[in-house]
């Protein structure tokens, strides 16, 4: 699809932790080699282990439904939020538009280098995402920097990167629109910016393409805004 704008890439650094621990033998005394001592501290031992075992097994369980559940409303709250740009795609004066832009015509140019794409579709969809875009922008400019934070289209950090799609008209609208929210949001005064650090969440990233950038929002106001 086509894209247009440049984005700040954040890099993510990833540190990993190392456990070392040490055995020690122990010696058991000659007198306490007795069959049946020995019988019984080997079934004790067998028994501890055992439980040691289930122990962990229903730590793991409880610890993967706790991410499992987490992911889960995490990303159903993100999805459920409806955006500047969701209501504008909705609007009935663009259905038109939008329907004709994402179909395949006879005379279309299809490109093989990379990946098989009709390259003509996406020049219709791109000019109906420029122009949706462009309907709005007046409202962009007369919002606060909290609406402006409220508008972006996010999705949930990392499942939702790797989950959702968002093809055609919408992907466009999705991706430079959000592009000209953050650039809306850059250009204004110290003062008004005070409101982000109560945005910043590392749950959610900024919508940039299915090529585009990783940007937490928590990263977003600490790198993009407050680190330039």
């Amino acid at each position: 699809m086509h894209q247009t704008g440049d984005c700040g890439l954040l890099s993510h650094v990833v540190t990993s932790r190392r456990c070392s621990g040490s055995v020690q033998r122990q010696c058991i005394p000659h007198e306490a080699n007795h069959p049946t001592r020995v019988f019984s501290r080997l079934l004790a031992a067998s028994c501890g282990i055992h439980c040691l075992t289930l122990a962990i097994m229903r730590g793991i369980f409880v610890i993967l439904m706790f991410l499992v559940c987490g992911c889960a409303s995490t990303h159903k709250s993100v999805s459920s939020h409806q955006t500047l740009l969701d209501e504008v795609l909705t609007k009935s004066e663009y259905a038109d538009a939008i329907r004709q832009a994402e179909r395949d015509l006879p005379d279309d140019r299809w490109e093989s280098s990379k990946e098989h794409y009709n390259v003509s579709r996406s020049m219709r969809e791109s000019a109906v995402a420029s122009k949706i875009l462009a309907d709005i922008k007046p409202t962009v400019r007369e919002m606060s920097v909290s609406q402006l934070m409220q508008s972006l289209k996010v999705v949930s950090y990392p499942m939702g990167i790797m989950t959702n799609d968002f093809p055609g008209v919408r992907g466009d609208v999705y991706t430079c629109g959000n592009f000209m929210i953050t650039r809306e949001i850059k250009s204004r005064p110290k003062s008004e910016l005070a409101v982000l650090p109560s945005f910043a969440d590392e749950r959610v990233a900024i919508w940039t393409g299915p090529n585009g950038p990783l940007t937490t929002l928590a990263a977003f106001v600490e790198y993009d805004i407050y680190d330039k």
